[in-house]
């Protein structure tokens, strides 16, 4: 059951991490505060499973060195796959919002990105997708580890399954609500 947990709030961390990361660029773009999931909460699960599968391909090889030479590209290596799988979701997310009848363009659009396909995904986006996986990978995960590691973990675990079971209670609450993002 904790094991559950622990991947459920990792899951939750990721998806809250992405919201404040859209809410930041929206402020700093455009200078207002706008909640930026589909959501009520301050949460987007779109970073929710992003998050999750950079978690489970790239954990196992963080400590892995990939040397050309004397030259440990590791940090690379994994900032390349990092921007093409982030791609390759949020592509696939468009498609699946299509085949549910809902316009991904509400949500995000790069028609007016350089290097982007159909709107879907551009170039700058994935880059700065990379870096976020990279924060995962090397702020978000340790801090968590530290967390975890805690020794008041009766704290943690009065903390993560209310805020588990609110996540949970949003995304049910979207489904006889509909979207809470106006655009």
């Amino acid at each position: 059951m904790i094991k559950i947990r622990n991947l459920l709030l990792l899951f939750v961390l990721f998806a809250m991490s992405g919201w404040v990361y859209e809410v930041l660029y929206t402020l700093g773009a455009w200078g207002v505060f706008e909640n930026r999931g589909v959501l009520f909460g301050p949460w987007l699960p779109l970073y929710g499973f992003g998050g999750m599968a950079i978690y489970a391909i790239f954990r196992p090889i963080l400590g892995r060195p990939v040397r050309v030479g004397r030259l440990n590209l590791r940090c690379a290596v994994i900032f390349v796959y990092t921007c093409v799988l982030t791609t390759v979701i949020e592509l696939g997310a468009t498609y699946f919002l299509e085949a549910f009848g809902m316009d991904f363009r509400i949500l995000w659009d790069y028609s007016e990105r350089f290097m982007n396909f159909e709107g879907r995904v551009s170039l700058s986006a994935s880059l700065w997708f990379g870096v976020l996986g990279m924060v995962i990978l090397y702020l978000i995960l340790p801090l968590y580890r530290r967390l975890m590691s805690w020794r008041r973990q009766g704290i943690v675990h009065a903390v993560s399954w209310p805020l588990i079971v609110l996540f949970l209670t949003d995304v049910l609450a979207r489904i006889p609500l509909g979207s809470n993002y106006v655009g």
